[in-house]
């Protein structure tokens, strides 16, 4: 028997193994650094709505992921979220998350990476982790592989969130970043989002964050999109600080990924001449009220329902000033 058929085999079994058990959301010290992060963001809200709470098979979550992988044939605006690894100082610990180029001036090219706090530091003592070296990677449509070394700019950890830069700015002509926009008008952060979305019946919405795929569950590291979601995908409760959540699966790793927009915003009076995505929001974290699905072989965790923090939480100056330097 070839090797390659044995790990099949493996998987296989595995997934099956985890189709049938309800897996304790305490991880024993083995599970990686980026596994315990995200079981402890999981565990925090159980422990608030652990009446709520359902276990998933592979088949359920599976019926509910609209997610795609990238491919070459994905659309090229994807290039702008790239996968984060941080090195810890201590043990070789390994975190992975995902973050986003952004920019707040139409057609300016960026070197500022947007991602979640809680992957650099805890959100529950407040103290910023060790780390060693932080790197962020993409690979174009175009198959450009893209490798840049980030500095942490901006931790706030009470408000999950990162500001992270690199030294030389990425021509616009090779990756859009998405695009900042201030609506100058009142509301809480869903509102906002909710707004623009529905400022045009053609407006997409894209959900995306490197993470597991439901067809290829031993490989942590794909770009999964969704792009099917519209305005009713958003539920209207927010919980523990986070601004919104959407019906969309997401998996471990997947922090710091993006909520964008594709579209018209003109009669939101938003111009956008080089018609880049607008940027929504931050993917914080899977939302396990509604079902979890926990995989303990293969140290995986995902939900149909994902909590994201709106853009207007962003320093928009701050992140221009980092463009200018």
């Amino acid at each position: 028997m070839k090797i390659s058929q044995l790990k099949r085999i493996v998987i296989t079994l595995g997934l099956m193994i985890a189709s049938f058990q309800f897996v304790s959301l305490a991880m024993p010290a083995p599970v990686s650094a980026s596994m315990g992060l995200e079981m402890a963001l999981a565990s925090d809200l159980e422990q608030s709505q652990s009446s709520n709470q359902t276990s998933l098979t592979l088949s359920d979550i599976k019926d509910l992921d609209r997610r795609k992988p990238k491919t070459k044939k994905s659309p090229a605006y994807l290039d702008s979220v790239g996968k984060i690894t941080v090195y810890l100082t201590n043990n070789n610990e390994v975190l992975h998350c995902s973050g986003t180029l952004i920019s707040a001036m139409p057609g300016q090219a960026s070197r500022v990476v947007k991602s979640a706090g809680h992957c650099f530091g805890s959100t529950v003592t407040g103290k910023r982790y060790q780390i060693r070296k932080i790197k962020w990677e993409v690979t174009t449509k175009p198959g450009v592989r893209i490798l840049k070394h980030l500095t942490l700019e901006y931790l706030v950890l009470e408000e999950d969130l990162a500001l992270l830069s690199f030294k030389e700015k990425i021509p616009f002509r090779i990756v859009k970043p998405a695009i900042l926009v201030n609506l100058n008008r009142p509301g809480s952060g869903r509102d906002q989002v909710i707004y623009m979305i529905n400022a045009n019946s053609n407006n997409t919405v894209i959900a995306a964050g490197f993470s597991t795929y439901i067809d290829r569950m031993d490989d942590k590291h794909i770009l999964a999109y969704d792009n099917r979601i519209t305005s009713s995908s958003f539920t209207d409760e927010t919980i523990n600080g986070h601004d919104f959540s959407i019906r969309t699966v997401s998996f471990s790793g997947s922090s710091g990924g993006a909520c964008l927009l594709r579209g018209d915003l003109s009669e939101a009076g938003i111009d956008n001449p080089r018609s880049q995505l607008v940027y929504l929001g931050t993917l914080l974290s899977i939302r396990p009220d509604h079902g979890l699905y926990k995989n303990r072989f293969l140290g995986i965790i995902g939900s149909p329902l994902t909590f994201f923090k709106s853009f207007n939480v962003i320093d928009f100056e701050r992140v221009n000033t980092l463009n200018r330097e």
